[in-house]
């Protein structure tokens, strides 16, 4: 699984406020953008991992260019095999799965083989790949390690494919870290497979996940008054119009969540929210956002309207 339930939320956060943003806004529309953000999310756990096949490919080509030179040096005609032959990069190189949803999904760096070529060039010139290549350690570890560093250092901190993605996508600078976690973890596991490299799947369970990030927004955005009307009595003497949009957001996110989903405990509706606010809103928002959320919630649960399943869900 690549995707979580925050980063689910935090897909319907953003569309919500892009939403709330629109003149005229089409709610059929914003769902596909919702659908589309996220499968863009997907697109660039490929790009991640066919940018490592292509590295591989380049290290191929350059070892065949060394050997057809007219007067090879001996380092030319027996050069080191270990990063094409590193186990973790030559499974994702000759993963059937891997091939297929990328030719599916139409990912390809066929036109920024610039971007590849540079990051390549950068990579042969670091001492790690240098002395990896000098490494007399065969062993899955040394690979799992190397990838490991090649990944975390150089591929996900560089600039330039960050400034890349970041045009692509409006939607993949905040997916960049998870998508990043997900990869490392895989990478991490193929030492319990001799360097195989799981392939994720988008969801663990699709058909739950997409029904809740679906409902989710259509909720929030089709009770939207209601939920606002519920934020309103817990203000005090704030003017709902004052407080920063951000927060009504997620606050109309959170009361629509635990109105909507029986199986989700208020607590971990509650903890939720309140990360995001400190997240994606101001430095005093979670507090606020919390005493607000408490209240609510509160009054809620004396007045019936929550209906939670299943042992301590209420609490």
């Amino acid at each position: 699984m690549i995707i979580n339930r925050r980063q689910l939320r935090i897909k319907v956060l953003q569309q919500l406020y892009a939403f709330d943003q629109t003149e005229e806004a089409s709610l059929k529309i914003f769902e596909k953008n919702l659908d589309y953000s996220i499968e863009k999310m997907f697109d660039l756990y490929y790009y991640y991992l066919l940018l490592i096949i292509e590295l591989r490919r380049l290290a191929e080509q350059k070892i065949q260019e060394g050997k057809n030179k007219h007067v090879p040096s001996e380092s030319d005609i027996n050069p080191s095999l270990r990063f094409i032959n590193n186990r973790l990069i030559k499974s994702l190189s000759q993963n059937p799965v891997l091939a297929l949803r990328i030719q599916d999904r139409g990912v390809s760096w066929a036109n920024e083989m610039d971007i590849v070529k540079g990051l390549f060039k950068k990579i042969r010139e670091e001492d790690f790949y240098k002395e990896y290549l000098e490494s007399e350690d065969d062993g899955v570890e040394k690979d799992v390690q190397f990838v490991l560093q090649l990944f975390k250092k150089h591929i996900v901190n560089n600039e330039v494919l960050y400034a890349y993605f970041e045009d692509q996508s409006i939607f993949w600078i905040d997916d960049i870290d998870l998508v990043a976690s997900m990869i490392v973890k895989s990478f991490k596991r193929s030492r319990e497979t001799v360097g195989e490299v799981e392939i994720l799947d988008l969801f663990k369970e699709e058909k739950e996940e997409r029904e809740f990030y679906h409902k989710l927004f259509h909720n929030a955005v089709v009770n939207k008054d209601d939920s606002d009307n519920i934020i309103k009595e817990h203000t005090n003497n704030w003017d709902i119009e004052r407080i920063a949009l951000m927060d009504i957001l997620l606050m109309r996110l959170a009361v629509t969540e635990v109105l909507t989903f029986s199986s989700i405990p208020v607590k971990v509706t509650l903890n939720e929210y309140i990360e995001l606010a400190k997240q994606y809103s101001t430095n005093k928002s979670n507090s606020f956002v919390n005493g607000i959320l408490d209240k609510s919630f509160e009054e809620l649960k004396k007045e019936g309207k929550i209906k939670k399943s299943g042992r301590g869900l209420i609490g």
